[in-house]
């Protein structure tokens, strides 16, 4: 038993470095038995230890496809500079529409969010916090920096919260963003701004919670 635990643990260990360090890209499918030559053990450890994987979101399993590399999972150093940057952009784009008067539709994008809220499928959340971001982000005349926000935001989804939850980010997503909204709608721009800062304050203390 303690032979196969640590054989388990070797594959883990080596399937998780090859994806951290980059040497197997998203996408690329995982072939047991390739692993089992290069490491020297037997395929049941291997098998176990992609399923770890699987339930920790560093690999899927998809049909016809086998076991593939999940989208990249960004380090903590990578999600700081990222939300530092949504921060700023962000909270820019709510000063201009306060200077400029601009009004957004809030009754539509509150609808984005409760269907955020009810929905229980990761890859669903995702595809309607875009949706969310390219209503919210209407009003932005630069469309390049739109397109910029709504990559970081989508790159940020990629850390590992507590408890391996990819549902805490959008949780924490949904929450922040109904508060933006409301102050964004009673022309409260120095709450709405202080608001982002809440939300980017709090996804980084939780990943560092995490490490400590």
């Amino acid at each position: 038993m303690g032979k196969k635990l640590k054989a388990q643990e070797i594959a883990y260990e080596y399937i998780k470095e090859m994806i951290d360090s980059n040497s197997w890209e998203t996408g690329v499918k995982l072939i047991e038995q390739d692993i089992s030559e290069t490491l020297g053990i037997s395929r049941t450890p291997i098998r176990e230890a992609i399923q770890r994987l699987v339930d920790e979101e560093y690999l899927q399993k998809e049909v016809n496809k086998g076991v593939t590399i999940n989208k990249k999972i960004i380090s903590k150093k990578e999600f700081v500079e990222r939300s530092q940057l949504v921060e700023i952009l962000l909270s820019n784009y709510i000063f201009q529409l306060q200077i400029k008067g601009r009004n957004l539709d809030i009754n539509a994008c509150k609808k984005i969010l409760e269907e955020i809220t009810f929905t229980n499928q990761v890859k669903k959340r995702a595809q309607q916090v875009t949706h969310f971001l390219e209503l919210f982000f209407i009003e932005m005349d630069n469309h390049l920096i739109k397109s910029l926000i709504i990559k970081q935001f989508d790159q940020m989804s990629y850390a590992k919260f507590p408890h391996d939850s990819l549902h805490f980010y959008y949780d924490e997503f949904v929450r922040s963003f109904r508060k933006v909204l409301e102050h964004v709608n009673t022309q409260k721009y120095d709450f709405a701004r202080k608001e982002v800062r809440i939300f980017v304050n709090r996804l980084n203390l939780e990943l560092i919670d995490q490490q400590v």
